[in-house]
């Protein structure tokens, strides 16, 4: 017999077609979704741009809120100072000589241009080496009079468009200098609001810091400054917006306090707020609303229009009351366009990865495919093997069948033959004695063929026995081959572990290795139905098995039966040798020849019989035989792959 591989074949192809099929659409529809992410991406790019501008943006109020308070800081500390020097000291030592109600008390005029004059290289200094401009030093009577703006050098206030030098009281609107300067009053700084709107302020007691105030010094700051120190490049870092500008605005109801802010020209207002100070006025009354506004007054408010963004915080005073808000408008299209070239190369990114799953998914099909043709070959192998072994043991059992047989129908014929003979022998009493001689002749005839009846029933039992042994090597060979297909399961055992450890590798390298995962997947989901495959392979061998087992039942039955011809033979031997010794014993007794012939007609019906069933079951051997063959040739052709 010459093997081939089509059983291999047969299975192979099959198993790959579907593997590969399921390979493609697995990638058809990831790559599906992987367009499906980018496009989505893509569109939502100005939402995430808008949200990563976000997060920038507090960032700027927050760096916004250091400065002021880095500033307030810097009031206080030089109000601080120059409360404690020694010309203020002496100035507030004569102006309390004065009377403190009277605004235009001559004693405290006096008081007051010494101040100026003793404080005024300070001043000048400051100035010079800080480029602010000058230094805005105001002190306070104990009444919430102004005692002596420093940096005005003729004159204190103005009224009616007119320059005047007083110390006119400013309880009405500085609720500061009225804490400050009550009984145990601390110092303060943040933002108030003034006469031209919001103001950094450090205030510090003069004199004594507990018990009855003497008076207090302040310094202040513009918030313009602020502003612009926020828009210069000094506060940017390399994530900022070189486009972003900065606008402060206030509540409109504050006007009453702030009524250097009421010409709209100049400061114009949006709902209930008014536009105090920015970097570009245009730019933020364009993209600033008053919803946006009122909103921002409470709560950090964003809003992305096109590819601008605005954001709103509110800014608390130096009691933590709202008081206003810091507008902030920043151009996305920078954020866009980075946001667009990381998208770009995501998609660059993913297409490799696909380009390599692909290439990983191809060596996997080819590994699996070259896994299935060894492990099949194997199988067919043992499976050839196998048939080779049944059909040898087929033959010699057909063999054997044809042999019974023949013996059969010879012991049939025989026995028939020689119970004719005894019927004659009864008839012809008075013949038998002159016969004696020939019957006796027969009975030796038949005393032989007994012996060679056992003699073959002998043959028959080693015949048997190589049988049993040939049914055995099948089992055996069962046994190899399920022990192939628990070789096959381990291999897809492994294979499921692999897959698996793909899986969490995958998931570790967590956005980038999603598609990686799902190949895992795919891979693991392969593993479990080879490995059924394997479990149903295994299920009919040990069906094959279990055939095989009652196959070897039936032929122990066979050769039950074949000992029990043998024993009849034998005891065949042993009566036909006694009919024989009697035949020439009782030669001349007649009626004991009689009685003898009598009993040997009876055995002689009895082995017909017999002789006549074990034919009819030889014949039912060779038939059972020749049926096994056939379906050996089917197993042979079907399974192993054979051809003649």
């Amino acid at each position: 017999m010459k093997r081939n591989n089509s059983m291999r074949i047969r299975i192979l192809i099959p198993s790959l077609t579907i593997l590969v099929l399921c390979v493609i659409i697995q990638f058809y529809f990831i790559w599906r979704t992987v367009i499906e992410t980018i496009r989505e991406n893509r569109s939502s790019i100005t939402s995430e741009a808008a949200r990563a501008e976000e997060g920038r943006l507090k960032t700027r109020f927050d760096q916004a809120l250091g400065v002021i308070h880095r500033t307030s800081e810097k009031a206080l500390a030089l109000a601080s100072v120059f409360s404690a020097m020694p010309e203020v000291e002496k100035a507030y030592s004569q102006a309390r000589k004065g009377n403190m109600d009277d605004e235009n008390d001559p004693v405290i005029a006096d008081a007051r241009k010494k101040l100026k004059t003793s404080l005024s290289p300070c001043i000048s200094k400051f100035s010079e080496l800080t480029g602010l401009g000058p230094l805005q030093l105001h002190f306070h009577l104990p009444n919430a009079h102004s005692f002596a703006r420093v940096w005005r050098k003729d004159w204190q206030t103005s009224r009616n468009g007119r320059k005047i030098d007083v110390s006119d009281d400013i309880s009405g609107f500085r609720a500061t200098i009225v804490q400050i300067n009550s009984d145990n009053g601390k110092p303060i700084q943040g933002i108030e609001v003034g006469r031209g709107g919001f103001v950094i302020r450090g205030i510090a007691r003069v004199g004594q810091t507990t018990g009855k105030s003497q008076g207090s010094c302040e310094v202040m700051f513009s918030f313009d400054s602020i502003i612009s120190y926020l828009g210069s490049d000094k506060q940017k870092s390399e994530s900022d917006n070189l486009d972003d500008c900065f606008g402060i605005f206030m509540k409109k109801d504050l006007l009453s306090i702030a009524t250097g802010l009421r010409d709209e020209s100049k400061y114009p207002s949006v709902g209930s707020a008014i536009l105090c100070s920015s970097t570009d006025s245009k730019r933020i009354l364009d993209n600033t609303g008053s919803d946006l506004l009122q909103n921002g007054f409470e709560n950090p408010s964003f809003r992305a229009s096109g590819s601008t963004m605005t954001a709103v915080f509110p800014i608390e005073d130096y009691s933590g009351s709202k008081i206003g808000a810091l507008a902030i408008v920043t151009d996305l299209t920078s954020s866009i366009e980075r946001l667009n070239a990381n998208a770009v190369k995501f998609s660059d990114n993913l297409t490799w990865i696909m380009n390599v799953s692909i290439s990983a998914a191809s060596g996997a099909v080819f590994i699996i495919a070259l896994a299935i043709w060894l492990i099949l070959g194997k199988a067919q192998k043992n499976l050839g093997n196998l048939t080779d072994q049944m059909r040898s043991s087929a033959d010699n059992i057909g063999t054997f069948s044809s042999s019974v047989r023949e013996h059969s129908i010879q012991i049939a014929d025989g026995a028939t033959a020689q119970a004719a003979s005894f019927q004659e022998i009864t008839s012809s009493i008075q013949e038998s004695a002159a016969r004696t001689g020939k019957i006796n002749e027969h009975t030796q005839a038949a005393a032989n063929g007994a012996v060679k009846v056992r003699d073959d029933a002998e043959s028959s039992h080693v015949n048997m026995e190589n049988m049993m042994n040939a049914m055995v090597k099948i089992r055996q060979s069962a046994d190899e081959t399920s022990q192939i297909i628990r070789t096959i399961d381990e291999i897809a055992f492994r294979t499921n572990l692999l897959a698996l450890n793909a899986a969490v590798e995958a998931a570790r390298a967590g956005e980038a290795g999603k598609g990686f995962a799902v190949v895992a997947e795919e891979v693991r989901t392969l593993a479990r139905q080879s490995a059924e495959a394997a479990r149903n392979t295994s299920e009919l061998i040990d069906e094959s098995r279990d055939a095989v087992n009652k196959g070897e039942g039936i032929s122990t039955m066979v050769r039950e039966d074949l000992l029990k011809i043998r024993d009849e033979s034998r005891i065949l031997a042993e009566r036909i040798n006694e009919i024989s010794l009697a035949s020439k014993e009782n030669a001349t007794n007649m009626t004991q020849l009689t009685d003898a012939t009598v009993r040997i007609d009876s055995v002689t019906q009895t082995n017909a019989a017999s002789a006549e069933e074990l034919s009819s079951l030889g014949t039912e051997l060779l038939s059972l035989v020749r049926e096994n063959s056939s379906v050996l040739s089917k197993l042979e052709s079907e399974i192993s792959g054979t051809a003649d």
